[in-house]
């Protein structure tokens, strides 16, 4: 069996080595961290030194207080995990170049967070359109709010482009590719969408339109919602019916909040 031993000054010296020059606390740092002798610390470390200066980021040192927790949390990750590692480095070079309080939080909710979560928040922060999954866009991504208002008018305005047809006509499938490109932004993202026809609250009702299966349902289960939701990272949007002569129109989404816009700042998208 071969056994691997990190002493806590080794630790402290790759912390002096992001930060240098540091001197105030690296002894405390010393002392606090001898329960983090692990490979997994140094490893993010040295992966947020190499990432800041390929990206020239000008470092300080962030808060002890958070410093201390990071280090914690972080040497417990799994290094098979890269895409939650990458957050993790991500996380620290943030809290370096301008920390805010809120990476307090952040240490929490990425710890708790799986790689299937994590994948499912980048998902919504995608630049979709009408593309398939391919890959993350990095394009600017912002919180939205969401309400029946908006999108009554949304409807309403892509279907006064077929004034005069009778609405069962018109290519529903384009009508929907005309939406997600219209109003899915980075941040948000519709994730069911149908048209049935009938009378007003009144059932059954026939269904007209639904798209077929996608990347989205192959790749998410609805638990990796409920759990970023319940970390206040994104809130969902379920539409009432809109009723434009007998059909109806039923749209669900999920956006990110004001919380999930500085996630992604903080842990996803670094600007230098």
């Amino acid at each position: 069996m071969i056994r691997i031993n990190i002493e806590g000054k080794e630790i402290a010296k790759s912390i002096v080595d992001l930060f240098s020059p540091l001197t105030e606390i690296a002894g405390t740092i010393g002392d606090q961290i001898r329960i983090y002798r692990n490979l997994s610390v140094i490893r993010t470390l040295q992966k947020a030194k190499a990432k800041a200066d390929k990206e020239n980021l000008i470092l300080k040192p962030p808060p002890l207080r958070f410093l201390i927790s990071y280090l914690e949390q972080a040497s417990l990750q799994d290094e098979g995990n890269e895409n939650l590692n990458e957050l993790w480095t991500n996380l620290l070079l943030s809290a370096a170049t301008d920390f805010k309080s809120e990476h307090n939080l952040f240490i929490r909710i990425l710890n708790e967070l799986s790689p299937k979560e994590a994948l499912a928040f980048q998902y919504i922060t995608k630049s979709h359109g009408s593309k398939p999954y391919d890959g993350f866009s990095f394009a600017h991504v912002q919180y939205s709010y969401w309400n029946d208002s908006y999108f009554y008018i949304a409807i309403r305005d892509l279907l006064s482009e077929y004034k005069g047809q009778d609405l069962h006509d018109i290519d529903h499938k384009l009508f929907h590719k005309k939406l997600l490109k219209r109003y899915q932004t980075p941040g948000s993202f519709i994730y069911y969408f149908s048209i049935g026809s009938g009378e007003i609250n009144k059932f059954p009702q026939e269904t007209v339109f639904t798209p077929g299966r996608s990347d989205f349902d192959n790749l998410f289960e609805d638990i990796s919602f409920s759990l970023l939701k319940n970390h206040g990272l994104i809130d969902e949007f379920i539409s009432s019916d809109y009723w434009f002569e007998d059909l109806v129109y039923d749209l669900r989404a999920y956006y990110l909040t004001p919380l999930g816009e500085s996630f992604y700042s903080s842990c996803i998208k670094i600007d230098s």
